[in-house]
């Protein structure tokens, strides 16, 4: 977790502002009353709560490197309670966002299934 990833994060947060976006505009295409439309817009909150955990926890990387420029190595256990800390935060909201995704493609690819085989 030493390299500066920070630019990976950016490029995650841009697919899923774009994936939220496309679920928005498809919901709002579909005719007023479909029962898909709630699933559709929950999956699009879903990718756009994403993609913010993806800045915070870009955030929390950065702090992670920076430690040394954040407080003193010299403050031993409070450097290293912090480190701790920063590190199982960061690691916990990219699970947290890994799985939301995950769902969201899951549920999307559902509905198109159901929809494409609809007889």
């Amino acid at each position: 977790m030493s390299q500066d990833t920070v630019n990976l994060t950016n490029y995650g947060f841009a697919i899923l502002v774009g994936l939220s976006s496309v679920c928005f505009a498809w919901a709002r295409s579909l005719k007023e009353g479909e029962e898909e439309i709630i699933e559709i817009i929950f999956y699009a909150e879903s990718f756009l709560h994403c993609a913010i955990i993806f800045l915070i926890t870009s955030a929390i990387k950065y702090a992670y490197i920076h430690m040394s420029e954040l407080i003193l190595k010299e403050w031993y256990v409070a450097y290293y309670t912090l480190k701790i800390a920063l590190g199982l935060t960061h690691s916990f909201c990219f699970t947290l966002a890994f799985y939301k995704v995950d769902g969201a493609i899951k549920g999307l690819n559902g509905l198109l299934y159901d929809w494409l085989n609809d007889d």
